[in-house]
This record gives C-alpha cells, sequence and structure tokens, in this order.
C-alpha cells in the first residue's frame, strides 16, 4: 500500500491519536498513519515553506518507520495553473493499478481536498483502489477526551463518487447498469452481515430485487424489446414503491432517495404492465412504442432510435388498415412486402395492394415514400457497419434519423379501434 500525505505550515501540537484499537501520540498525523497502517510506501507533499517549518520534525517522527519515504515538493496553489500541476505530481507518484490509502487532516489551505479529487480521478480512470480515507479530529472532544483525537475513515463516503457516475450515466443515456451494480453489491453486503435476522434479510432482499429490476430494464432498453420495457418498467415501479419503507431506515442508500423520482419519471412513461397490454388494443402498445422512439432519440442512442421506427412503421400501417395481431408474423411480412413494392414500384412484377388513395388518407404519398426510404436506407446503413459502398457519413445517418423521427412525431394514430 501506498500512503499519500500532506504536511502544512501550521505549528502542530502532540495529541494521541486513536483508530480501531490502536493509539499513537504524536504531533504528526502522518506518523500515526504509518504506525496504524505499515504501508510499503510513503509520499508525502509539501511546500517549501511547509518544509522549512515541519520537514525535519516529520523525519523524526518516522525515522522509527521502514516505510519508503518520497518527499515531493509542491506549488502553494495560488492559481489555476499550479492547482493542475498539484494534480499531475498526485499522479504521478501513484503506478496504475496500486492501493492507496490517503490522509487528508493536514495540508497547505485547500491541497487536500485536490488530494482527494486526485484520488476519486485515480479510482475511477486509472483502477487504482482506495483502501482507506484517514482523518484525525485533533482534540474533537475537547470536554471528555481533550488530548485524544479520534479517527475517522472516510471511504465509505466515496460511494458518492459511485453514485455520482451512476447518475450522470443515467441522467446522459437511461442507463441504470451501474445503480444496478450499487444496489446488488449493498444488497449482499446486508445479507451476508444478517445471518439469521430476518429483519436484516428481508432488506438485502429488496435491494437485490430493485437491482435485478433496474438492469431488466436497462436491458430490454438496450437490445431492443418494447414489450419487455413495457412490462419491466410496470414491475419496476412497483418494486420501487415497495422498497420506499426499506430505503428510507438505511443511511447509506440515501443517493438513490434522491434519485428515485427522476428514475420512475424516466421509466414510468413506457410501462405497461402484462395485464393492461391484455386488455389494451394495439394502438396503446403502439403509443408506447413511440414514446420509446423518442426517449431513444432525446437520448442520442441513434441505432435503437432508427431500428423501432422501422417495425413502428409497418405496425403504425397496420393498425390504420384495422389490424389486431400486429405481432403475427405472416400478416407483417404481407405489409412489410406491400410497403416496398409501393415505395419502389419500378421494375417489379408484383404490384401492391394498395393504392395511392389507401396511403394519402393516412399521411401524404410523397411524404410517405420519402419516410419508408430514409428510415429503410439509414437502418440498413448502420446495419451493414459501413461495408458497403457510398455508405453515409456518421453525421449524415444522424441528421438523417433526426428527420425521419420529427416526421413520424406528427402522424396521427387512431384514438379507438372503430377509427381504422
Amino acid at each position: 500500500m501506498i500512503l499519500l500525505s500532506f504536511l502544512g505550515d501550521n505549528n502542530y501540537s502532540e495529541t494521541t491519536y486513536r483508530w480501531l484499537g490502536q493509539s499513537k501520540r504524536t504531533t504528526f498525523f502522518t506518523a500515526a498513519c504509518v504506525d496504524f497502517l505499515k504501508p510499503e510506501k510513503v509520499v508525502l507533499f509539501r511546500t517549501e515553506e511547509a518544509e522549512r517549518r515541519n520537514g525535519d520534525a516529520l523525519r523524526e517522527a518516522l525515522s522509527a518507520y521502514p516505510s519508503n519515504l518520497t518527499e515531493v515538493t509542491i506549488p502553494l496553489g495560488k492559481q489555476e495553473e499550479e492547482l493542475w500541476q498539484i494534480f499531475g505530481l498526485l499522479n504521478e507518484y501513484v503506478p496504475d493499478g496500486e492501493e492507496i490509502a490517503l490522509d487528508v487532516t493536514n495540508g497547505h489551505r485547500s491541497v487536500s481536498l485536490l488530494g482527494l479529487l486526485a484520488a476519486a480521478f485515480m479510482r475511477t480512470a486509472r483502477d487504482i483502489e482506495i483502501r482507506h480515507l484517514l482523518y484525525g479530529a485533533f482534540n474533537i472532544d475537547k470536554t471528555n477526551a481533550p488530548d485524544v483525537s479520534p479517527v475517522f475513515d472516510l471511504s465509505p463516503m466515496l460511494a458518492l463518487l459511485n453514485w455520482s457516475v451512476a447518475a450522470d450515466r443515467f441522467n446522459r443515456s437511461g442507463d441504470s447498469h451501474d445503480m444496478a451494480e450499487l444496489l446488488n453489491d449493498y444488497g449482499k453486503e446486508i445479507k451476508h452481515q444478517a445471518h439469521v435476522n430476518k429483519e436484516e434479510l428481508d432488506r438485502g432482499g429488496a435491494f437485490l430485487k430493485m437491482a435485478k429490476s433496474l438492469n431488466n430494464v436497462t436491458d430490454a432498453l438496450y437490445l431492443l424489446r418494447p414489450y419487455d420495457v413495457m412490462e419491466n418498467t410496470a414491475y419496476l415501479e412497483k418494486t420501487i414503491r415497495q422498497a420506499i419503507p426499506v430505503l428510507e431506515d438505511s443511511p447509506r442508500s440515501k443517493p438513490l432517495e434522491f434519485l428515485l423520482s427522476r428514475i420512475l419519471d424516466t421509466y414510468t412513461p413506457l410501462s405497461a404492465s402484462a395485464e393492461e397490454r391484455k386488455e389494451q388494443d394495439p394502438i396503446s402498445a403502439l403509443r408506447k412504442e413511440q414514446q420509446m422512439i423518442f426517449w431513444y432519440y432525446e437520448r442520442d442512442l441513434w441505432v435503437q432510435t432508427i431500428s423501432l421506427t422501422r417495425e413502428w412503421l409497418i405496425s403504425w400501417i397496420m393498425v390504420w388498415f384495422g389490424e389486431k395481431e400486429v405481432l403475427e408474423k405472416s400478416r407483417r411480412e404481407g405489409y412489410e412486402k406491400n410497403i416496398s413494392l409501393f415505395v419502389w414500384p419500378e421494375g417489379k412484377t408484383e404490384k401492391t395492394e394498395w393504392t395511392d388513395a389507401d396511403i394519402d388518407r393516412l399521411m401524404p404519398v410523397k411524404q410517405f415514400r420519402k419516410l419508408w426510404q430514409d428510415v429503410t436506407d439509414s437502418r440498413n446503413d448502420i446495419d451493414h457497419a459501413g461495408h458497403r459502398k457510398n455508405s453515409r457519413s456518421s453525421e449524415s445517418l444522424k441528421q438523417m434519423i433526426r428527420n425521419c423521427v420529427e416526421t413520424i412525431r406528427k402522424l396521427s394514430l387512431p384514438s379507438s379501434p372503430e377509427e381504422h
């Protein structure tokens, strides 16, 4: 383990630091950390002024320990350029994949805070494990223990960084896998520690259940399973509402509490339970799928957007022509064939069953032909992964998909089966 520590230019006083049954009387918390953790290496960051005031005394305090000490001089951090320089030095002395402990007790002004932010970056970007995040609370209880300073390990609070990453991923893309992983880990931990405590076992089970439900929703969305999306989001909504009392009694789930309303707002509009879908006609499912298209589009999920749009257009035509079973394979293939013959009749001996008047009552014929051509072309261009001549650029594909989505946004749906 590598201990990263900071030395400030204050006049430090001697105290007894206590942590996990261990005690160390010293003037410098760095020495207490070395005594408690027995790190293989210590990297000490200090300004020139901190070195002048406290460098010799700290080295004397550390002389009894075999740890390899590396001292790094850092600037004062008076301007942004110097802060980035400090950030670079912090990363320079920790190789990828290492385990570190971070002492954030002392340090010049905001340097300890910068150290915490740098450690967060190392953890996320460089696969560095933060084993401990230690703070020595100097003489915090002046009345009952005036000469004892407890040590707090703040590393559990690093979960906030995980929640921040998970929340950002969810807000940008609707992907809740990271949140599910956090809930899954928490649920397993609770159940592991619960032994035979039924209340705790149920609590852990609630987190595991919600984690599975979140994963199911995200998988269904990303794998283009619209009917699974409808059912899984309905089940997720039920799971969340059942888990709310459990969340309120679990301090570590506080970040999730603040995200619940956003999760529901994001997913609930797509939901329809199996029972609801049985009671509804295809028009209701068509509306939900249209919402999913817009959901994908708003999150820049271009492949899902155009793939679902193509299938939705076939269902849209079928519903307007009075079809009830829009998923029946032979019927869908028949409509798809008729669309193709209507849009591209040139050179084909077989003719479509439809007239211009059949389509014109739904949308202008010219606009319909262009929409189907653009949807088909962009979907095929993506699915062929550029392995065809004259494949479009990414920006060209995105613009074509934008145009298609804006067109279907204006399309009308029957308000009832009788309107066909």
